[in-house]
Formats: structure tokens, C-alpha cells, sequence
């Protein structure tokens, strides 16, 4: 019954987001933008600020950068890739006029 029924322009939005987050765009281009910030002379924490700086326009927190360092550093499962889809997905991507 939800799945028919629409409730305003916040299910518009959601499935704009859906699209967007799973469309070939969102996929060649974070793979492209990896590719850009993962080159051979590697630095994660100046590679995530110069990511930032690309796509948000300002640096990371302190908190964001920590979260992912760790991940990448002790893990080194930090996946370049789906960090930059998830931020091409996001809500502080988006250009509102």
C-alpha cells in the first residue's frame, strides 16, 4: 500500500537519489575521481583533503578524516571508489539555487 501511494516530494527526492547513487554517471565517475586520488605517490590524508576539496569545497572534519584514515590505515579496506560515490551521493553534493 506505501509502495502506490505517494507522500509528497520527499518520495520524489528519494527516488531521484536512488537513480542518481545507482546510475552508470555516479559509477564511471567515482571510479575516475579514485583513480585521480589514489595515484602512485599515495598520501591518504593529503589525497581525502584534496578529494574534499574537490567535491565539497572545503576540507574534511576532523571526525570524517579520522573515521576514514583509521579504515584505510589499519584496515586497508578503504575502498577509494565507493567513498567517492557515497560523496557524489550525498546531500552536500547537491546544488540547490
Amino acid at each position: 500500500r506505501d509502495l502506490v501511494r505517494s507522500r509528497g516530494l520527499g518520495d520524489v527526492y528519494k527516488r531521484q537519489s536512488l537513480f542518481f547513487m545507482n546510475g552508470t554517471l555516479i559509477d564511471k565517475q567515482s571510479t575516475k575521481l579514485a583513480q585521480r586520488f589514489t595515484s602512485p605517490d599515495f598520501k591518504p590524508e593529503r589525497n581525502l583533503g584534496a578529494l574534499y576539496q574537490n567535491l565539497f569545497g572545503r576540507d574534511p572534519s576532523p571526525h570524517e578524516a579520522a573515521g576514514l584514515l583509521a579504515k584505510d590505515t589499519v584496515e586497508h579496506t578503504l575502498d577509494w571508489t565507493l567513498l567517492a560515490k557515497a560523496m557524489l551521493s550525498s546531500n552536500e553534493f547537491l546544488f540547490v539555487d
